[in-house]
């Protein structure tokens, strides 16, 4: 454990927050199941086009970065809110290319 947590701490808040943000503007549940516990909310990309949208505009980095790039260009087009297991459903049934 770090002796100076205080950092770790901000960080970790701040993340959070985007996060948060990001969710509320894409409704803040999961459009599926309805889901609305935050720990499990996620982006979804409608034109299972994820990767290359966060390449696009994060650099495919931290998740924590697509949030503030999303939140700042204020262009949620093609995105909405699913919980891990819906979002993984989808993944399987609609984008895979089995």
């Amino acid at each position: 454990m770090l002796a100076d947590n205080s950092w770790a701490l901000r960080t970790l808040a701040y993340n959070a927050a985007l996060k948060k943000s990001v969710m509320e503007r894409l409704g803040g549940e999961c459009v599926n199941c309805g889901c609305t516990d935050i720990r499990v909310l996620t982006v979804h990309h409608t034109a299972c086009n994820g990767a290359e949208h966060r390449r696009a505009v994060s650099g495919g980095k931290a998740s924590y970065r697509f949030y503030r790039a999303v939140l700042r260009s204020g262009d949620f087009a093609g995105l909405e809110c699913l919980c891990y297991s819906c979002n993984d459903a989808h993944g399987i049934l609609a984008c895979s290319v089995l």
